[in-house]
């Protein structure tokens, strides 16, 4: 398990607490498309793949266990307003200094920049972001369609 993709995940909640699988993900995509763009290298080892919610790796499961089992997080069911349909959230535990000693600093203004622009946006709003970044429009991804479902999304001229 990549200790720098842990600790993507863990700064990306310490800043933005409660935050739900599918905001993570696209949020963890967008730091790495940024990245990627300006230095030419990713944050996290994910692979990103085109799924029916935009960016995903499965990966990130594993983490997130691994982050709640060594409780540096806690998981907490939350509902959505219109439906009452339950989802969980994640959130720093209060009792973590996990160290993020392996994110540099301009992986960190990165992550600040990002989430200082996309305050207050849900995983709705973040997945209509993710839709409309270059490798999603490569594909012809888009949020009523499935093309690309499943392939491999290509960052940079890579």
């Amino acid at each position: 398990m990549n200790e720098k993709t842990k600790q993507l995940i863990f700064s990306l909640l310490k800043k933005n607490p409660e935050c739900s699988i599918t905001s993570l993900m696209k949020l963890a995509y967008l730091v790495d498309l940024i990245s990627v763009e300006r230095y030419k290298k990713q944050v996290s080892n994910f692979k990103y793949r085109r799924y029916y919610y935009g960016p995903f790796d499965s990966k990130i499961y594993l983490y997130i266990e691994d982050l709640i089992n060594k409780k540096i997080i806690i998981p907490k069911s939350d509902y959505t307003i219109t439906t009452g349909k339950e989802f969980v959230v994640y959130s720093p535990s209060e009792s973590s200094d996990y160290n993020s000693d392996k994110i540099n600093s301009k992986e960190l203004m990165i992550i600040d920049e990002l989430l200082e622009s996309v305050k207050g946006y849900g995983a709705r709003a973040l997945t209509e972001i993710a839709y409309r970044t270059k490798p999603m429009i490569a594909l012809g991804a888009k949020t009523n369609n499935s093309k690309g479902i499943g392939l491999r999304l290509k960052f940079g001229k890579r």
